[in-house]
């Protein structure tokens, strides 16, 4: 028998079910979501809460899976042990110098005063050279030993400064051996220690605790830290902060973004723009001068109690390698990047547009560079 079905057009299609199956949302502890959508039934509020929550903590992973990391060997982030030893020198030569001018003033004034004394007896000629001679020697007395113990004091205050700056490097040393074994609890703590009394770049402890990178930046400036390693070391604040591997007791992960980003916006602070360009020039200016007058400079900061004038030895390696102002722009575009890659993820309109500026800057400054 013909099959009749050759010339039928038709074509016989199964009616598709009625979908009715239940909703399940699960918040699992791996942070994911298992969901069956259906035709017929919405989703409550706290359901699209708990959809967007996921979505956002996704979306942070994915951003800090984006992040690029600064290349440390580019850096120097701790302050140089020569401009620590003339420091040391410095405050000992004044304290020196105390001793000298004290112990002179007793030799010298009492040699006066005594010869004061008998002068009270033996002058006729001369009425009342005696006693101007005693006021006289008591006066340099007086006015040798108060000399004296002001060098000696500002001694003491100078031999506190190498200790803070040895201290300084301590601190960063801990900072980076926490972040590179992932202990980023350890990061926050050696970064927080004081490095004298009643003196810390940062103390994050409670909700309310914050930090100032203005604050962080010239402290670390003053004390000999270079502008490049300091954006490093600002870089990977920011890092640790936005990992989703901290908690500080209060604070909620929107938190810690915000003190992120915060620490990534010190990174393009001014004035470690300028003190990299200041950086250079003096490299500039010590290229210029001849063999005779570096040496001069170099015998009058070792002799003086000035402070010093000279370039660390370390910086002048470096320099013949990378300008510093192109080392600080290396950790700048870094900084920027990261920051575009946050916007880009925030899906706004406006950080999307802030996005393709920040991009656009970063382009700008490898093509200045490679130029």
């Amino acid at each position: 028998m013909a099959d009749t079905r050759e010339n039928d057009d038709s074509v016989d299609v199964e009616e598709t079910p009625e979908l009715d199956t239940e909703i399940n949302i699960e918040d699992r502890s791996e942070h994911t979501i298992a969901l069956v959508k259906t035709v017929d039934q919405e989703f409550s509020f706290f359901d699209k809460k708990t959809i967007q929550n996921s979505i956002n903590n996704d979306m942070a992973k994915v951003s800090i899976k984006l992040m690029l990391k600064a290349d440390r060997s580019l850096v120097r982030y701790q302050i140089p042990q020569e401009e620590i030893l003339h420091a040391k020198n410095c405050a000992l030569k004044y304290k020196a110098s105390g001793v000298v001018a004290m112990g002179g003033a007793m030799i010298v004034g009492t040699s006066v005063t005594v010869a004061a004394c008998f002068n009270i007896y033996e002058a006729v000629a001369i009425i009342g050279g005696g006693p101007f001679a005693l006021i006289g020697g008591l006066l340099a007395l007086g006015l040798e030993i108060w000399a004296g113990v002001n060098l000696w004091k500002r001694g003491n205050k100078l031999l506190e400064e190498p200790k803070i700056c040895e201290k300084l490097n301590e601190i960063m040393v801990n900072v980076l051996k926490a972040y590179d074994k992932g202990e980023y609890r350890k990061f926050i703590d050696a970064f927080s220690e004081e490095f004298k009394k009643d003196g810390c770049l940062l103390k994050l402890e409670k909700r309310e605790d914050t930090f100032d990178t203005k604050y962080i930046i010239d402290t670390l400036l003053n004390y000999g830290f270079r502008s490049d390693g300091i954006a490093y070391l600002l870089n990977l604040l920011g890092e640790v902060l936005c990992s989703g591997k901290i908690k500080i007791k209060g604070k909620v992960p929107k938190d810690l973004k915000e003190l992120a980003m915060k620490a990534f916006d010190g990174v393009l602070n001014e004035k470690l723009e300028n003190e990299a360009r200041r950086l250079d020039d003096r490299i500039h200016e010590l290229r210029e001068k001849n063999h005779i007058a570096s040496m001069l400079s170099k015998f009058r900061d070792f002799v003086s109690l000035e402070e010093y004038k000279s370039i660390a030895q370390e910086h002048k390696d470096d320099s013949q390698e990378m300008p510093f102002q192109s080392r600080l722009e290396e950790m700048r575009n870094i900084t920027k990047i990261n920051q575009a890659i946050f916007d880009i993820l925030d899906a706004g309109k406006e950080e999307i547009e802030r996005a393709i500026k920040t991009i656009k800057e970063v382009r700008d400054s490898i093509n200045s560079l490679l130029a």
